[in-house]
């Protein structure tokens, strides 16, 4: 909430973004993609694969270090 409030804090949170960003671009160029528009979705899913996992990450820091919550019965089967 402080990229609201704090302009420098929003400065940091776009250049860390450009930055993310970047590299992710860089990397998607090190593999051998045949057209732009297979780049542009790996690029992408290398976006969403890292939201994805860090939500799920903050999400259960959330739950079980704040609010003191246990996993239910079913999250703790093995799913793999």
């Amino acid at each position: 909430l402080s990229i609201f409030i704090n302009p420098l804090a929003k400065y940091l949170y776009i250049a860390m973004l450009a930055l993310y960003f970047s590299v992710a671009v860089i990397v998607a160029a090190r593999f051998d993609v045949k057209s732009f528009k297979r780049y542009a979705r790996l690029v992408l899913t290398f976006f969403v694969l890292h939201f994805s996992y860090g939500s799920g990450y903050l999400k259960g820091v959330w739950d079980f270090y704040a609010m003191n919550l246990t996993p239910s019965a079913k999250s703790e089967q093995l799913t793999r």
